[in-house]
């Protein structure tokens, strides 16, 4: 959050170096992942994606499928960055299976607008909105209207691209008007 990017990567290789020495494999694996996804952030795809890979591997050894579901939805979220969506498509529907298996709903429901995203990449319009109006209900479902919202304005944009304007206007007006009653805007 302070843009002190160097001093993070050199923080989360301590982290882990720390963790490791001290026989921590959670934490170790944590701070690769932390490492792998604030590569993400700053642009460095392949070796984010290098780690992420790694990362998932480790969560895998210690039987932690949350977080292997995590790394398989950050590394879709890297390919589809690349332009990639009919890759990054394989690891969001086993991170969405992984969420559902393990009754995580909040992020389940994220992966569903990501795989949403690769779908409409992909033009595949009807399927994307499945998954946004799946997103939005669980969204709602849990209470978050914010996602809820988020969720409408990618159905909006699969109406929108399938050629279903008038639809898609209203949805987004509908979003809008959420957002502004929020202060989101």
């Amino acid at each position: 959050l302070l843009y002190r990017f160097d001093d993070a990567l050199k923080g989360f290789r301590q982290v882990r170096a720390f963790s490791q020495e001290h026989g921590l494999k959670v934490f170790a694996a944590q701070s690769e992942y932390n490492r792998g996804y604030l590569l993400f952030l700053i642009g460095n795809y392949s070796e984010a994606l290098k780690i992420m890979q790694a990362a998932e591997g480790e969560f895998r050894e210690l039987g932690d499928e949350i977080h292997v579901a995590h790394c398989r939805s950050d590394s879709a979220e890297i390919l589809l960055a690349l332009n990639l969506p009919e890759h990054a498509i394989e690891l969001a529907t086993m991170a969405e299976k992984g969420f559902r298996a393990a009754g995580v709903t909040v992020d389940r429901s994220r992966v569903l607008l990501l795989l949403g995203r690769c779908l409409i990449r992909m033009g595949q319009t009807a399927e994307a909105s499945v998954h946004y109006t799946i997103a939005r209900d669980l969204f709602r479902a849990d209470g978050n209207s914010l996602w809820a919202s988020m969720a409408e304005l990618g159905i909006a944009s699969a109406l929108m691209a399938s050629g279903r304007l008038r639809e898609a206007a209203d949805l987004a007006v509908q979003a809008g008007e959420f957002f502004r009653s929020q202060n989101h805007l």
